[in-house]
C-alpha cells in the first residue's frame, strides 16, 4: 500500500464543498421508451434525435439512456413554431399594372 491519507473517507474540504441531498431537488429520470410515449413520438425517432443531434438532452449510465422530465418539457417549448399560414394573395405580392 501506498503511504499516504486513507482516500476511502473525504476530507473536512471536501465535505464543507458537498452538496446534501436535502438542499437537492430529486431528478425525474425516465426510459427512452418513455420518453418516446410522453413526447408522442416512436421510440425509433427519440433514437434518431440522439443520434444525429437536435434532440432533448439525455443522461447515459454505461449503455443506459435516461431522460428527464424537465429536460423533455423544454425541448418540446423550443420546438413551438408560429402557428398559421399566409394568404395566397399575400404570398404573391401586390399586381403590377
Amino acid at each position: 500500500m501506498a503511504d499516504g491519507p486513507d482516500r476511502r473517507y473525504l476530507t473536512s474540504d471536501q465535505l464543507s464543498g458537498a452538496i446534501h441531498l436535502n438542499d437537492v431537488k430529486p431528478l425525474r429520470l425516465v426510459t427512452p421508451t418513455v420518453a418516446a410515449k410522453y413526447l408522442t413520438i416512436t421510440r425509433h425517432s427519440l433514437a434518431c434525435y440522439r443520434n444525429l443531434g437536435g434532440g432533448p438532452a439525455y443522461y447515459k449510465f454505461g449503455r443506459w439512456i435516461r431522460y428527464s422530465v424537465q429536460d423533455l418539457d423544454e425541448w418540446v417549448s423550443l420546438q413551438r413554431r408560429p402557428g398559421g399560414s399566409m394568404p395566397r394573395l399575400a404570398r404573391q405580392g401586390p399586381k403590377v399594372g
